[in-house]
């Protein structure tokens, strides 16, 4: 499955930043539609996602489709 999602039914795809305590927790690319909005079940994780521990450092890298 090759499809390119942020072309064919999304409106968005976005570099989204995650803060815990004002350190970075999570960083990754986010797509979904005008419609349901970043925060809907509709909306989905692409591409890879890197989490941080407490110190900024990258602790752990998932790939989505």
């Amino acid at each position: 499955n090759n499809i390119d999602y942020s072309k064919d039914w999304c409106d968005y795809k976005c570099l989204v930043t995650i803060y815990s305590s004002g350190n970075i927790s999570q960083k990754g690319w986010i797509v979904f539609s005008l419609e349901d909005g970043p925060d809907s079940e509709t909306a989905f994780y692409v591409g890879n996602w890197e989490y941080f521990d407490e110190n900024g450092n990258v602790i752990e890298t998932k790939k989505f489709k």
